[in-house]
């Protein structure tokens, strides 16, 4: 981002936040969860002609029934689609599968991320169906309800994408290539495997033709092994304390006017978190919203949730069984990137120094299934002190 100022709009309608639904990612390690993400989506669908839903939500330890607008704005925060680790088809199969809901609403802010990159050739404003839709780069900022809210991807911060000055833009341009060349890659492998037997063999020149094969081969072996081999390496890339000195150095480059407090409001990492902290006499807030991708090495990371912001911010997670949102707060978030793990008893439901009686837990309408991944230690790089 060029620009050191920020240019905050205003909204008195609620805006639902997604993040990281990778359209088109449907590989045996990583999928978007493309049913599940359709059946939220419906049931925005349905709140908006409902006009409000009523749900529980825990409030200052106590969980009380609050009555919740329709959202007038769905932010995409970024990997909207993935356009890295997938082929033409599988994306536009997975778009086509949510045009029919994603039309259906009033407003939509499409911002990039860096796997949807360099679909900066198209930002600007569309329409699909009765929607408005705005392609946006970098950030997009909003006051809602009199609070400011910066929205952006978040790979802007992350160390990995800073120290490579900008050649992580190439990966969807090796895809493209990648998939323009079909098949063919695999048979100029073979051929490079030849030269390579024939050059051990029988000591010939050809280093001109090994170095052609290679290159023309080598983009397929990164989008079919690229992601397999980055899993298994790495897992879960959210590093907590990195995340904050990254965010802190970025904004404070960029927070030329003082604000008493601003929002910043990221995805990328596929991690819930919630972190505040001051810079000069700016109250910042940074959340963290989590993914709509199932990754099978990760098993104890939490999912399938977006952010509600009327007043002030809510994570919701999302029930696709029984088709209904249910409540985390910010205190269990932070305790859970504390390192701490969901205890639950006959009375009680504790994580670290938060405690909640089991019964408003059940009130709060979490699944089994969130209460059985939240048991489970997170992991170890995704906590820590800040």
């Amino acid at each position: 981002m060029e620009s050191t100022t920020f240019d905050f709009g205003g909204l008195l309608k609620p805006v639902v936040v997604i993040a990281d639904t990778h359209l088109g990612l449907l590989k045996d390690t990583a999928r978007c969860d493309l049913e599940r993400l359709r059946g939220f989506l419906e049931f925005l669908v349905e709140w908006r002609r409902k006009g409000a839903v009523k749900v529980w939500i825990e409030e200052s330890g106590r969980v009380v029934e609050r009555v919740l607008e329709a959202p007038g704005k769905i932010v995409f925060l970024g990997d909207f689609i993935e356009l890295w680790d997938s082929t033409d088809e599988s994306v536009a199969a997975c778009f086509l599968s949510l045009i029919d809901v994603l039309s259906e609403y009033n407003e939509i802010i499409y911002l990039l991320g860096n796997h949807d990159a360099n679909l900066r050739e198209v930002i600007g404003k569309y329409f699909l169906g009765k929607a408005r839709v705005e392609i946006v780069d970098d950030c997009f900022c909003e006051s809602i309800y009199g609070r400011k809210y910066l929205f952006i991807h978040g790979h802007q911060f992350d160390t990995a994408f800073r120290f490579t000055a900008g050649a992580w833009k190439i990966m969807a341009y090796v895809r493209e290539y990648s998939a323009s060349l079909g098949g063919y890659p695999w048979v100029l492998t073979l051929a490079l495997i030849a030269a390579l037997i024939l050059k051990l063999l029988f000591v010939y020149k050809i280093w001109g033709e090994i170095a052609v094969l290679t290159l023309l081969s080598a983009p397929k072996w990164v989008t079919t092994f690229g992601r397999k081999i980055y899993n298994k390496l790495f897992g879960v890339r959210y590093k907590r304390k990195r995340v904050y000195k990254g965010l802190k150095k970025w904004l404070k480059k960029r927070l030329e006017e003082e604000a008493s407090e601003i929002t910043v409001v990221y995805g990328h990492t596929h991690i819930a978190d919630y972190l505040e902290f001051k810079i000069k006499n700016t109250r910042v807030i940074a959340i963290n919203v989590p993914s709509w991708v199932r990754e099978r090495k990760v098993k104890s990371v939490f999912r399938d949730a977006f952010l509600y912001i009327r007043d002030k911010p809510y994570l919701f997670g999302w029930d696709w069984v029984e088709k209904r949102i249910f409540h985390i707060s910010w205190n269990m978030i932070r305790e859970r990137r504390r390192g701490e793990a969901l205890k639950v008893e006959k009375e009680k439901a504790v994580i670290g120094r938060h405690e909640l009686a089991t019964s408003d837990l059940e009130k709060l309408g979490w699944p089994e299934r969130a209460v059985s991944k939240w048991e489970r230690k997170p992991p170890v790089e995704t906590t820590c002190e800040v």
